[in-house]
């Protein structure tokens, strides 16, 4: 759920996932993944599930994961060398150029 799509003052809605194997440390939090698996629902022994009666906490297993966008803190900016910066500064439509792709 995107942060943008919540009301304000609200909670997000979350769900456990189960990864294994090769699925582990594949995102980090923050991350915009695209995950597909199996809705199972959580198993219950003894006293537990007597009590639970018909209502049953859930989890999905995880298959495969795509990362979709990286979190804010991981996404790397590329670095100009102070040679390639005066150069771009030298640039008839320099500041058109960055106004534009600020907007």
């Amino acid at each position: 759920e995107d942060s943008d799509q919540v009301p304000v003052g609200d909670t997000p809605r979350s769900m456990s996932l189960l990864c294994r194997g090769e699925n582990t440390r594949l995102c980090q939090p923050g991350d915009r993944v695209n995950v597909t698996g199996v809705f199972l629902p959580v198993q219950r022994s003894g006293f537990r599930a007597m009590m639970g009666g018909l209502m049953s906490d859930t989890f999905l297993q995880v298959h495969h994961i795509v990362r979709i966008k990286k979190g804010y803190e991981e996404s790397s900016l590329d670095c100009l060398s102070d040679e390639e910066a005066r150069e771009l500064v030298q640039e008839p439509l320099f500041y058109d150029k960055l106004a534009a792709s600020l907007a």
